[in-house]
């Protein structure tokens, strides 16, 4: 998949496929500041700024009474939204963003979880 680029009022916007994200993206979101409350806890989370929404698609097959994902999206602080087709190429795609962002915490957003 080419990447797609759209330009809109406010940004630039890029939907691109799993093999074409540029991870390095994940480097230039700073870290949220910690909140008040005691600094010596043990095991403080730390936080990107920086906020991912994933959805998917999904249709029903009524012969095997069977839901089947047939495309997903995960939209990077509303700049990059990448499309994939299986659960392997999200699961490897978060594999990757994990390692560039090491111990810090990623808040993602999932649409309608409880049918995901």
């Amino acid at each position: 998949m080419n990447r797609l680029t759209l330009d809109t009022a406010e940004n630039v916007e890029a939907v691109v496929s799993v093999s074409d994200l540029d991870y390095s993206i994940f480097k230039t979101f700073k870290p949220c500041r910690n909140p008040r409350g005691n600094p010596h806890r043990s095991k403080v989370k730390h936080y990107l700024d920086c906020i991912c929404t994933f959805d998917i698609e999904s249709t029903r097959l009524p012969d095997i009474e069977q839901a089947v994902m047939y495309i997903w999206q995960f939209n990077i602080n509303d700049k990059v939204t990448v499309i994939g087709r299986t659960w392997p190429d999200f699961f490897d795609m978060l594999q990757k963003i994990k390692g560039v962002i090491g111990n810090y915490w990623l808040v993602l957003y999932v649409h309608n979880l409880a049918y995901e």
